[in-house]
């Protein structure tokens, strides 16, 4: 299918406003079904705030002048309510957005009014924080993750979004894991993976865990983002101090994304790992993000001395994860990081 092929399938603040109005499910005001394939790719990377290439801008308005439908379709993207109401960071929608009115008159066309009106919005400095939107398969709804600017924020780095987050939430999708009873997220930060499990087990209790009140904070944020506060728990859990509570038993999925990074951290860690695999039935998905490979050594190092072991890895590179033989690929929810890191997901189980 060439990529002009269709498929078959002023920002406020929301703090302000009932933030119980947007999650999987909630419509975004547009839908991918008839879109080109490039606009569905193009509308993936642009609401999570990721790189888009030139190129693909390029074959994006192509696309719009050639077919008035299509042209009508790109402007309910820059127009949806979602990216109305739960904006992007500024700097990088106004950016391309720039880009976008540059290639158009370049072609010497007029851009569409939708675009100027989100430059326009965009054009005022960003707040402290912003929003990443996931987009569902039909991209007729999101899942909605407020962050901050800043990668280093209030003394921690959980207030931001990391790549390992998103490619365990891809590995999710893909995976064909049975629902689990209870799930539980370690360090979840933002709280994507277990937003992402709660989206695709909606029968499952969830509990996400962190030690940072400013942390916890976001995360019910995050929640209430995605109408999920009601039946998804935020639990205080500093591995350091750890007693396992009613809130844990019968956990049988736990998830943990980027929290390899502190060799000191990880007796404690993997002590709470083997703590919570009681039984062959635990599925332990624990997603980290390959910058320093000594670090993993130590953790796989602590996991055979704790009694656990590595059942399997699963290695991911640009959307693209190889797993006992085999590769799957995943668009679902693309990262921002420019570092050519790979993430490795180990599924870990008792020795």
């Amino acid at each position: 299918m060439s990529s002009t092929e269709h498929a078959n399938s002023s920002p406020s603040d929301p703090e302000k406003e009932n933030s119980e109005s947007c999650g999987y499910g909630t419509p975004t005001g547009f839908s991918f079904n008839s879109m080109p394939i490039i606009f569905v790719q193009f509308a993936r990377l642009f609401y999570a705030g990721t790189k888009v290439t030139d190129e693909m801008i390029s074959e994006v308005i192509q696309a719009a002048i050639e077919n008035d439908e299509d042209a009508v379709r790109l402007s309910l993207i820059f127009a949806s309510s979602i990216i109305q109401k739960y904006f992007i960071k500024k700097r990088y929608s106004r950016a391309v957005c720039k880009r976008f009115v540059d290639v158009y008159e370049q072609k010497k066309e007029e851009a569409p009014a939708a675009i100027y009106s989100l430059l326009t919005a965009s054009i005022v400095e960003d707040t402290d924080f912003s929003y990443r939107l996931f987009l569902s398969r039909n991209g007729e709804s999101a899942i909605v993750i407020r962050e901050k600017n800043q990668t280093l924020s209030e003394g921690t780095t959980g207030l931001s979004l990391w790549q390992a987050a998103c490619d365990l939430s891809s590995y999710l999708t893909f995976n064909f894991i049975t629902p689990p009873t209870k799930a539980l997220e370690l360090g979840a930060g933002c709280g994507l993976s277990g937003i992402a499990a709660a989206s695709l087990f909606p029968e499952s209790e969830i509990v996400l865990t962190d030690c940072d009140a400013n942390v916890l904070k976001q995360l019910e944020m995050n929640l209430k983002c995605n109408k999920m506060s009601e039946r998804v728990k935020t639990l205080n859990l500093d591995w350091t101090k750890f007693e396992k509570t009613k809130d844990m038993e019968g956990t049988n999925l736990v998830l943990a994304a980027d929290v390899v990074y502190d060799k000191t951290l990880l007796p404690s860690l993997c002590k709470v790992l083997s703590s919570l695999i009681t039984s062959p039935e635990v599925l332990c998905l624990v997603s980290c993000t390959k910058r320093d490979p000594t670090t993993l050594e130590a953790f796989e190092k602590q996991l055979t001395s704790s009694g656990l072991r590595v059942r399997e890895k699963c290695i991911c590179q640009n959307g693209t994860f190889a797993v006992g033989g085999n590769s799957f690929t995943c668009d679902l929810f693309p990262h921002s990081s420019t570092l050519e890191t790979p993430t490795v997901i180990y599924n870990i189980v008792r020795a």
